[in-house]
């Protein structure tokens, strides 16, 4: 079954070097009559520049490519960072967290000699941090 969710449409035409903008936001079913046959008009101005339009495009771009785990998920296909580059940030990030949480475990703040964190012959305290 050939069905696509299509938000908008770019055609370039390659004479005249113009842009046109086709908004369909619904699917589109290549096996039944109604989708094989859909008439798009031109995007005006006034369409491009709508609220709801700009909000849901703009959230889907920020969530796909911005958000690190969300990013996982819906990667954009014109993307040259892998699932796998988006995958190791994530966990490395989550590791870093797990890291500096382990470190600062247990530092009591009202003694001054636990303030500083002893690791073997090295004395980390917040203030060097």
């Amino acid at each position: 079954m050939a069905s696509w969710f299509l938000k908008f449409i770019v055609v370039h035409d390659l004479q005249t070097r113009e842009k046109s903008y086709f908004i369909c936001n619904s699917w589109l079913d290549f096996n039944s009559e109604e989708g094989s046959n859909r008439l798009l008009s031109v995007a005006g101005d006034a369409q491009k520049t709508n609220f709801k339009y700009l909000f849901e495009k703009q959230t889907k771009e920020k969530l796909s490519d911005g958000h690190m785990w969300f990013s996982i998920i819906g990667r954009p296909v014109h993307s040259s960072f892998t699932r796998t580059d988006r995958l190791t940030c994530c966990f490395v990030l989550l590791f870093l967290s797990m890291l500096m949480n382990i470190m600062y475990y247990g530092v009591s703040k009202t003694a001054p000699d636990s303030e500083s964190l002893n690791i073997g012959p090295v004395k980390i305290t917040p203030q060097q941090v």
